[in-house]
């Protein structure tokens, strides 16, 4: 049974350098009482930390033998735990009231008090033996019921135990001198007797009460300010103990996801993140990701914010800013840092169709490599299945302006619910502009509301009368087509499970004017004689072919 009463080794202030030092406490272990033969066995533990993938000086180590119990505490700048196992069991607590108090002070300079508690009048021995088990110093004596004083001066001995016992009664105690040795030869000098009343006495030393055995399980607990970590080991033999205290690196837990906004709106990207010492940056890509560069607080058209936080917020966000890329690199006290996926933002216009603003959101066809408006011209959202009224928005005369005569109050999927937002005229147009919002409807050749015919409305971005906004325009036949071969059927299905959505919306016929929802029909700029090429749809097919201009269709703007 190896035990010991630990005490602190250092109680004076001293100037230290705390970098990588290492101060050593001991304490000694006493294993076995008979005659006094000590062969000591030194052991001692070290303890190092990082903390956050830094030096980092300990605050303390808390120590607890999980085996016996017990604990004791290492303060800075204790680094080091050095015990001495001897040959002396423990006899701990009082017998029949025979108690011996712990030195005060322990560890001591030159001389430290001892009181001992005798119960009844008997003779009396105290030894004191070094760690060799040589006795250095005695003491016999007579004494009544009482507390007995004594003061133990050590001379050159660093660590000693002292035994009191008489015929009945036997009880030790383990001393430590600190500091620069004394002088002269060490002795015991008795300074009387005080109360005869049993009192309390000091058991454990400044350090708790700390039994050891070789191989006990202990467990170290390494303090720094604001955080600490734990070891258990079952040492035999002299460990160094290192504590690897909040060394995480960076570590992104949530990622950033895509935005969109419309034009002079504010958006925002966020992440968040684990580790020690987390800095953020965020970065922006303007070539899809290519290259990537830091972005910081202030400027305007956006306004950046929280560049280096968690969040980054852009104010008044410019179109210009429409398919950018964000994405926020993470570093810390610890390596490697880590990167976001990268979010892409999409800065939406509006147009003004019918009086009302539609949302301009690209959406593109990965297998065409074309983008779109995700909805009809006058649409107020996606279609969300192929009958999605509140997706079918207005329905076009071919190279007319928005000037009302598309507009359509839809009610329900069917034409009988669909209210025509003008009236009816049939008196052509000679200009581009007619000046009015009627539809023009037609009975004679060549079926088109403008006479003559003019070929050059609706031709790109910059075409005259071009209904698409900025950046848009109608797509070509050839556009069109690409688009249906990348369907998965040719029909109102693949329309809309197409990336870009296409609801059955219906036409309005150009001799009447009247509504009808069983098709789908979708402008082209591609003139074909007198007729223009148009894309339709329906519950078993689907095809490009040309019908003539005075139709009513939907309009799907392509970007440019």
């Amino acid at each position: 049974m190896h035990s010991f009463y630990p005490k602190i080794a250092c109680m004076k202030k001293r100037k230290i350098n705390t970098k990588f030092m290492l101060v050593s406490l001991t304490v000694v272990m006493l294993t076995g009482f008979n005659t006094i033969s000590l062969i000591a066995q030194e052991i001692s533990f070290s303890f190092t930390a990082n903390y956050t993938c830094e030096y980092a000086a300990l605050d303390s180590v808390f120590i607890e033998n999980l085996t016996q119990g017990g604990d004791t505490t290492l303060y800075f700048p204790d680094t080091v735990l050095t015990i001495v196992l001897t040959g002396i069991a423990p006899v701990s607590g009082g017998q029949n009231g025979f108690a011996v108090s712990q030195n005060y002070p322990n560890p001591f300079e030159n001389k430290t008090d001892i009181e001992v508690f005798v119960p009844e009048r008997d003779d009396y021995t105290l030894n004191v033996y070094d760690l060799s088990g040589r006795k250095i110093a005695d003491y016999e004596g007579t004494h009544e019921r009482g507390m007995q004083h004594f003061t133990f001066f050590a001379g050159n001995t660093k660590s000693s135990v002292l035994t009191v016992n008489s015929g009945k009664y036997l009880q030790h105690i383990q001393m430590i001198q600190f500091g620069e040795a004394g002088s002269g030869s060490p002795h015991i000098e008795y300074h009387g007797s005080t109360t005869t009343e049993a009192p309390k006495m000091r058991q454990k030393s400044l350090r708790s009460y700390f039994p050891y055995e070789l191989e006990d399980e202990l467990k170290f607990t390494a303090y720094v300010p604001g955080d600490y970590a734990s070891i258990t080991d079952s040492p035999s033999s002299s460990e160094d103990y290192f504590f690897d205290i909040n060394n995480a690196a960076p570590s992104i837990t949530s990622q950033p996801p895509d935005q969109q906004v419309v034009a002079g709106d504010n958006v925002s990207f966020g992440v968040t993140a684990t580790g020690a010492g987390i800095i953020y940056q965020w970065q922006e890509s303007t070539d899809n990701g290519s290259n990537w560069s830091n972005v910081g607080d202030g400027g305007s058209n956006p306004a950046y914010a929280g560049t280096s936080t968690a969040i980054l917020e852009l104010t008044n966000v410019p179109t210009g800013y429409d398919t950018y890329d964000y994405r926020c690199v993470v570093s810390g006290s610890c390596t490697p840092e880590d990167t976001s996926i990268s979010a892409n933002l999409s800065v939406s216009t509006t147009v003004t169709i019918c009086g009302a603003e539609t949302v301009v959101v690209g959406v593109t066809n990965l297998a065409t490599g074309d983008t779109w408006m995700d909805r009809n011209l006058g649409a107020s959202q996606q279609a969300t299945s192929t009958d999605d009224y509140e997706a079918y928005g207005a329905l076009f005369q071919w190279g007319r302006l928005s000037d009302g005569h598309e507009c359509i109050n839809w009610t329900s999927s069917t034409a009988s619910d669909g209210e025509e937002q003008n009236h009816e005229t049939p008196t052509l147009s000679s200009t581009d502009d007619p000046e009015h919002s009627d539809f023009i409807v037609v009975t004679d050749e060549p079926f088109d509301w403008h006479s003559p015919q003019n070929d050059d409305l609706w031709q790109g971005v910059s075409g005259i009368n071009n209904p698409c906004p900025s950046g848009y325009r109608l797509p070509t036949e050839t556009e069109l087509n690409n688009e249906l071969q990348s369907w998965s059927s040719s029909d109102e299905d693949g329309a809309y499970g197409s990336p870009i959505k296409l609801p059955v919306a219906g036409y309005r016929g150009s001799n009447t004017g009247s509504l009808i929802t069983s098709y789908g029909c979708y402008w082209s700029s591609t003139i074909d004689g007198t007729q223009v090429q148009r894309l339709s749809f329906g519950s078993s097919n689907a095809s490009i072919s040309s019908r003539n201009r005075a139709q009513g269709y939907s309009v799907r703007c392509i970007k440019d």
